[in-house]
């Protein structure tokens, strides 16, 4: 029950964030890499601070959390487009404190980053075919269900401690969708190519 409220409570935003200029450009047929560079450049901003500044919260609540650590594989994709990782503009990290500063905020977020991983996998083919292999997009690869499944188990456990725990997990994955939607379509690091 808590996992369809969290689908359908969070439909809307995911959806917007799928409809994101950035995000849509890479399933499209003419995608490009420079679209392909953008996205990643935007998208390491918001890993990048969301690992930081989330994932200390998570250490006793997700087993192994820094093998879900994604900001590396977005640097080796950075660093073979030629892209300096110095100069790319992150969130505020205050940004992230505010909105994730319990577990089941944490857990929120980490909902729609670990979901990601899913979806990545379709992209991942999509762009092999346009653009060539992308290390974030491969994400867990073979291990992406098995990844995703326990997961959501942790989730699940998270959520069943009270009707507080899962109202909170599902406001700050709603959140997670609408800032990293905001985040993807300020312009400022897609300017600086």
């Amino acid at each position: 029950m808590f996992l369809q409220n969290l689908r359908t409570q969070t439909r809307s935003s995911h959806k917007a964030l799928e409809q994101n200029p950035l995000s849509f450009l890479l399933m499209q047929d003419t995608v490009g890499v420079e679209d392909y560079i953008n996205y990643l450049k935007k998208l390491y901003g918001f890993i990048r601070g969301f690992e930081k500044n989330v994932f200390p919260i998570l250490q006793n609540t997700l087993p192994n959390i820094e093998q879900r650590e994604k900001t590396s594989l977005l640097e080796m994709d950075l660093l073979v487009q030629h892209q300096d990782l110095s100069m790319i503009e992150m969130p505020n990290d205050l940004m992230f404190r505010q909105n994730f500063s319990t577990e089941s905020s944490a857990l929120g977020g980490m909902y729609v980053l670990e979901g990601s991983t899913l979806g990545g996998q379709i992209i991942n083919r999509h762009l092999q075919q346009h653009i060539g292999q992308s290390h974030y997009f491969t994400g867990y690869a073979a291990e992406t269900g098995k990844t995703w499944k326990s997961f959501l188990e942790n989730l699940c456990i998270q959520a069943d401690k009270s009707p507080q725990h899962e109202n909170e997990i599902i406001a700050a994955a709603i959140k997670t969708f609408d800032l990293m939607d905001f985040w993807l379509k300020s312009k400022a690091a897609t300017e600086s190519n």
